[in-house]
């Protein structure tokens, strides 16, 4: 019995590791032909040991990976993780369409099984019925979505947050998804249960990110400490529920948060709150901005590009954004950039101020005489 994953990016990998660690054969898809053979040549390194542990068990053992057209066409179901990217004001779901056209032609079953874990719009699983009864074909679909962090993502799936299960409405749980997913309890639900539940998950980490940040900033006016005062405030567990996203920090970036909050905010023109999230995370990218020409420095150093600490994503990242809004600025004259793991040029970062320093660790950065800027402090000069 083997699944096939369709859409080898984050979310594809750590479900297809998942599936393996939980005994299952698991046949990897994607259209990027370089990408396909890489990982068959093992030619994969994450910042994760636990994953890169489990991709080296796996590989070619119950782990396989094939290039769209080329995977066997019998699996047990299939699960798409590809992208729905942001356009316009809503998610986009040509990539999940195109996937779903390709499995419908290439499945040799009567009727497949489809699970869908990319993130979806608001009507997004009508949306997908609809156009496979238009053409003229059947399926059984159930939408699972994923609440994986990225640096994280491995450990989630093993102990996930949030586990349900989107059905057609008066459908009951099949057997074969408690199998699948047998290391945590599916919780049963409508599609757009289970769609709004995932959006609202995101844009809640979202407003809990700005949330923190915007009381650090009314903190620093007064001279107190935000570090502290959060402290106290997340050891109300009964009431303030989590204190996971709540540590004031540089602005929020990545593929989910905005992503899904910008899709949540769109459903009413009366959602303040939702579209003040956005917002408040631009105006804190501001704020820091204000603090470096505050400072009166000419020189900043960035040592991290990524959207969070520990991650090698670069996806929307508000250290990008804020190097952007900097070097324009006449009093900055110029922005090094200690990082060797990323090609700054792929991000728009051609700029005759720009100077790009590899460094073998921070300790190394920290014995150069540049201003050094972190994100979780204050301007530091060191």
């Amino acid at each position: 019995m083997y699944y096939n994953i369709y859409g080898c990016g984050f979310a594809g990998l750590i479900s297809s590791l998942g599936l393996c660690n939980n005994g299952f054969i698991v046949n990897a898809v994607d259209i990027n032909r370089d990408k396909v053979t890489n990982l068959n040549s093992k030619m994969f390194a994450s910042s994760s040991d636990e994953i890169n542990d489990a991709f080296k068990t796996h590989i070619h053992n119950n782990l396989f990976f094939y290039q769209n057209g080329d995977e066997p066409n019998s699996p047990q179901a299939s699960l798409v993780t590809v992208p729905t990217p942001f356009q316009g004001d809503q998610l986009t779901l040509d990539f999940v369409i195109s996937c779903l056209d390709h499995i419908l032609t290439h499945i040799k079953v009567d009727v497949p099984k489809i699970i869908i874990r990319s993130t979806l719009p608001l009507g997004g699983m009508k949306l997908i019925a609809e156009h496979i009864a238009s053409q003229g074909q059947n399926a059984e679909l159930f939408y699972v979505p994923e609440f994986m962090r990225e640096g994280t993502g491995l450990s989630d799936w093993n102990d996930p947050p949030l586990s349900i299960v989107g059905l057609q409405e008066g459908s009951e749980c099949p057997e074969f998804l408690h199998e699948l997913f047998k290391h945590t309890n599916l919780s049963a639900c409508t599609y757009q249960e289970a769609i709004t539940v995932k959006l609202a998950s995101n844009a809640f980490h979202a407003l809990k990110v700005s949330f923190a940040n915007e009381v650090h900033r009314i903190c620093s006016d007064q001279g107190t400490s935000s570090k502290r005062v959060m402290e106290l405030f997340c050891e109300d567990t009964k009431l303030n529920v989590s204190e996971k996203y709540l540590r004031p920090g540089f602005a929020w970036g990545g593929s989910c948060l905005g992503k899904d909050t910008k899709s949540l905010s769109q459903q009413r023109k009366d959602l303040p709150l939702m579209h003040a999230i956005i917002d408040s995370n631009n105006k804190h990218i501001d704020y820091y901005k204000n603090k470096i020409l505050e400072s009166r420095v000419s020189e900043v150093t960035f040592s991290d590009l990524s959207f969070k600490p520990n991650v090698e994503d670069f996806r929307e990242s508000p250290v990008i954004d804020l190097i952007k809004k900097i070097m324009d600025d006449d009093q900055i004259k110029q922005i090094n950039i200690l990082d060797n793991k990323v090609d700054f040029y792929e991000h728009a970062l051609i700029h005759e101020k720009i100077n790009v320093k590899s460094f073998k660790s921070n300790e190394e950065s920290k014995k150069s005489n540049y201003e050094f800027f972190h994100f979780q402090e204050e301007v530091q000069k060191l």
